[in-house]
C-alpha cells in the first residue's frame, strides 16, 4: 500500500468522524454508532498498555508499548504512544549488505523505540462493546546489529525513521478499566534502507488485555471503601 493511500484512508476516516459529530448534534436521542458523549466526565486522563504482534516471513513480531494521553467525552482520544521491540523479539533480515570484515553472514537483526502521536475516534458503543479507530504518526529509531565470527552481536547502523498507521480497536469491557483487546490495522514506514522499510510496513494485529492503572486503582479505592461501610453497618 502507497504512503497516498495511506493518508487517503486516514482523511476518510477522520471527515466520517467530523461528520458524525456533526449529525449528532442534530438530534437528542442516545447514539451507539459514533456517539457524541460517553461517561460523567468530559475530560479523563488516559493510560493504556498496547501490545501489537505483526508476521515476518511466517515470523512472529512482538511490539510492546504503552499510550498516555486525554480522554474527550469518553468517545475521542489523543496523545503519545511508546513502542519498542525487546532484544530477544528483534527481527531477523538476510541478504542486508554488511560492510564489516569481521561479519559472520549477511543476516542482522532489527530493533526498534518509536514515539507516535495518536488520535482515536470511538465508532460504536454500548455498555460493553467498543469499537474505535485509531490513526497514528511518528518517529523512531532503528537499531540494525549483525553477527561477527565470534558469534558476538555488534551495532552495525543506527539510523531514523518515521512511520504512519491506522487500524481498528474491538474492546469489551469487564471493568471501565480491564477489556480484553482485538486490534488489527497497518503500518508504514520509511528509513533510507529500503528493505528495512518494507521489513516494518506490514499489516498488525494485537490481542491481549487492555489496561488502565489509574482507573484500577480507582475502583480498589471505592471497593475498600465500600467494604468499611457494609462491616460498620453489620457491627
Amino acid at each position: 500500500m502507497s504512503l497516498k493511500k495511506l493518508f487517503f484512508l486516514i482523511s476518510l476516516i477522520i471527515s466520517f468522524s467530523n461528520y458524525s459529530q456533526n449529525k449528532a448534534k442534530e438530534t437528542t436521542k442516545p447514539r451507539t454508532f459514533f456517539p457524541q458523549y460517553y461517561g460523567e466526565k468530559k475530560w479523563k486522563f488516559y493510560f493504556h498498555f498496547d501490545a501489537r504482534r505483526s508476521i515476518l516471513h511466517g515470523d512472529l513480531i512482538k511490539t510492546n508499548g504503552y499510550r498516555i494521553g486525554a480522554n474527550y467525552k469518553g468517545v475521542t482520544r489523543f496523545g503519545i504512544g511508546i513502542h519498542s521491540i525487546r532484544n530477544k523479539d528483534k527481527i531477523e533480515i538476510t541478504s542486508i549488505p554488511i560492510d564489516k570484515p569481521d561479519a559472520l553472514n549477511d543476516t542482522v537483526h532489527v530493533g526498534f523505540t518509536m514515539a507516535t502521536f495518536f488520535y482515536e475516534r470511538v465508532a460504536y458503543k454500548t455498555n460493553r462493546w467498543e469499537i474505535s479507530l485509531p490513526v497514528f504518526l511518528g518517529t523512531g529509531n532503528v537499531n540494525t546489529e549483525y553477527t561477527n565470527i565470534n558469534g558476538n552481536k555488534k551495532l552495525l547502523r543506527r539510523e531514523g525513521f518515521s512511520v504512519i498507521g491506522f487500524g481498528i480497536n474491538t474492546h469489551y469491557y469487564i471493568y471501565s478499566w480491564l477489556s480484553p483487546k482485538l486490534s488489527v490495522g497497518y503500518v508504514h514506514a520509511s528509513t533510507p534502507n529500503q528493505k528495512i522499510a518494507d521489513s516494518f510496513s506490514k499489516p498488525f494485529y494485537g490481542i491481549g488485555l487492555s489496561i488502565n492503572p489509574i482507573g484500577a486503582y480507582q475502583h480498589y479505592k471505592k471497593w475498600r471503601t465500600d467494604r468499611k461501610e457494609d462491616q460498620s453497618l453489620n457491627d
